[in-house]
């Protein structure tokens, strides 16, 4: 969106972020439960396999924490734009608010 008309659109936009966000979050944590589980160990109960296995896996949680993280970047370089837009068209007076 290149122009925001109303508040109407300014929320859609902010509902949109805000949705983007919380998909994120989710995924960040799916990411840790599944490093905690494959990953914890304590100190009485360690075990050189489970150690073995979550190296051999450790570059497809670093790919897929990298994924997450330009998802997010792409995510707030969105916000910033919508953010100036919304500042923008309160400049310009497109919407007057009625409280």
């Amino acid at each position: 969106m290149n122009q925001i008309k109303d508040l109407f659109g300014a929320a859609l936009m902010a509902d949109s972020t805000y949705s983007e966000l919380c998909e994120i979050r989710d995924s960040l944590l799916v990411l840790d439960e599944c490093m905690e589980t494959d990953g914890y160990q304590s100190e009485e109960n360690f075990e050189e396999w489970k150690a073995i296995n979550f190296a051999k896996r450790f570059p497809l949680y670093q790919s897929t924490y990298r994924i997450i993280l330009r998802d997010l970047m792409r995510v707030i370089d969105e916000l910033q734009t919508n953010m100036d837009l919304m500042y923008d068209a309160a400049k310009a007076g497109k919407e007057t608010v009625s409280v």
